[in-house]
């Protein structure tokens, strides 16, 4: 079957298939896939958050009446993504009535033999898949459909910003968009090793000190107060990590000590305990090898 387990190297490292269809559609009428009303169909899946920022581009620009959208079943079969209808807001294919996504990417290529993933953005006049790289399909979304847009004027990679929007692109994607899918579906203790690693890292070394030290107002809620601890904290992640988030060095068992007669502001609790949160599923397990990644979870 086209599942994520096809992405598996030989040392256990998941490694994401390029995808194959890199059309465009464009304002230019005499493009080969010109914009149209009617003309284009989304195929996602609400497990897959790949699909998700599909869905939220036509959503704020305001293309559901332009483009529409059918929903697979969130469970992965060892046949790929199915238009089973039985789960809640699964929807079937209405374009081609077919059972499987696999048989929509045949359709536009009968050879083809990668992996099938969502997003599809599919041509319904030439019966042919246009794009399945979401990145693609969110910028066509944000400029070629404007004569038809219900807010034409909202610009979500306007010039102006374009390179800082790239700048952030390129080290988010590599180790954090796709940084959890390596480390989630390693399928060896080193693999998954490496690829945590790089997720922490990179999450220490981008937006902590600032999150960490915002000026915010927060609630906290007595669980919240009685599970931080700064000492907890410290062993379930790197020293880099852990600096990062106290800033300076602390005596953890005077901030623990601290927290329970209520010195510590809440911004700070609020903070400790969501990244507490966030890495507890990064450590490294304490016995056994990484357990297989579920089917339920495509890789998209």
């Amino acid at each position: 079957g086209n599942t994520w387990s096809r992405q598996i190297s030989s040392d256990g490292e998941f490694v994401r298939s390029s995808t194959s269809f890199r059309g465009t559609v464009s304002r230019d009428p005499h493009h080969q896939h010109p914009a149209d009303l009617g003309r284009y169909h989304l195929y996602v899946s609400l497990a897959c958050p790949w699909a998700h920022r599909t869905l939220m581009l036509r959503a704020l620009k305001g293309l559901e009446h332009v483009i529409s959208v059918d929903v697979v079943h969130p469970y992965l079969t060892d046949k790929g993504w199915s238009f089973d209808t039985s789960f809640s807001g699964a929807t079937g294919d209405s374009v081609s009535r077919h059972n499987y996504l696999q048989q929509v990417y045949r359709t536009a290529s009968p050879d083809y033999a990668g992996v099938i993933t969502v997003p599809v953005l599919f041509d319904k006049h030439l019966n042919t898949i246009v794009n399945n790289e979401s990145a693609d399909i969110i910028r066509m979304l944000n400029t070629e459909f404007n004569a038809f847009a219900k807010q034409p004027e909202l610009d979500l990679y306007p010039v102006e910003l374009r390179d800082q929007i790239d700048a952030l692109n390129a080290w988010i994607y590599p180790s954090i968009n796709n940084g959890v899918y390596r480390s989630g579906f390693a399928q060896s203790q080193q693999a998954h090793e490496t690829a945590r690693e790089l997720l922490v890292g990179v999450f220490a070394t981008h937006g902590i000190d600032e999150f960490t030290h915002e000026e915010i107002k927060v609630a906290v809620s007595p669980s919240e107060r009685r599970s931080f601890s700064l000492d907890k904290l410290r062993k379930a992640v790197s020293p880099a990590l852990f600096r990062k988030v106290t800033k300076p060095s602390v005596d953890t068992k005077a901030w623990d000590s601290a927290v329970a007669k209520g010195e510590i502001p809440n911004r700070v609790i609020k903070s400790v305990v969501e990244v507490t949160n966030y890495v507890r599923v990064l450590v490294k397990p304490a016995k056994g090898a990484v357990k297989p990644a579920s089917k339920a979870s495509e890789v998209a």
